[in-house]
């Protein structure tokens, strides 16, 4: 089989079984990108009343 007989790739599998667009899976790519990137690393982290009474945070 050569590459011209391959079958045509229109996404990976997660796309595929998603039902998304390319376009709309594109925008959700760059959204968590962006959340990766800016939002992941400012989130505060949530300590649980019980360790922040042992602990005095």
């Amino acid at each position: 089989m050569t590459d011209s007989d391959a079958p045509a790739r229109t996404g990976n599998v997660a796309q595929v079984c998603s039902g998304l667009s390319t376009d709309e899976q594109e925008i959700l790519d760059q959204a968590d990108r962006f959340a990766r990137r800016d939002l992941y690393p400012r989130a505060q982290r949530a300590v649980p009343a019980s360790i922040r009474h042992v602990s005095g945070l």
